[in-house]
């Protein structure tokens, strides 16, 4: 996926081949997401990653990511994580 692919709001499709470090970056966020407990989470929101997008200085990639990710139709977001999985080692 390209910078200026997001930048143009192209979308994601479910067919992008991710780097590891985007995809760990996408599962952070659902991790982090899955463990909000009864907190909600204020930002970032498919309801609202658009409109606080104009309060950054700059663009930058990883917050484009996010914001394409999460607009994304559900069964695209999980099209791009299906094949991401990550292993957790519970033994001490």
């Amino acid at each position: 996926m390209t910078i200026d692919a997001l930048r143009d709001n192209e979308g994601l499709t479910g067919e992008e081949q991710l780097t590891k470090d985007e995809l760990e970056m996408l599962m952070d966020l659902e991790e982090e997401f899955s463990r909000r407990g009864n907190f909600q989470r204020v930002y970032p929101l498919a309801s609202n990653v658009k409109f606080y997008e104009k309060f950054f200085e700059v663009k930058r990639y990883q917050n484009l990511l996010v914001s394409a990710y999460l607009t994304a139709p559900e069964y695209v977001r999980n099209s791009l994580l299906r094949k991401h999985k990550r292993v957790y080692f519970t033994e001490v």
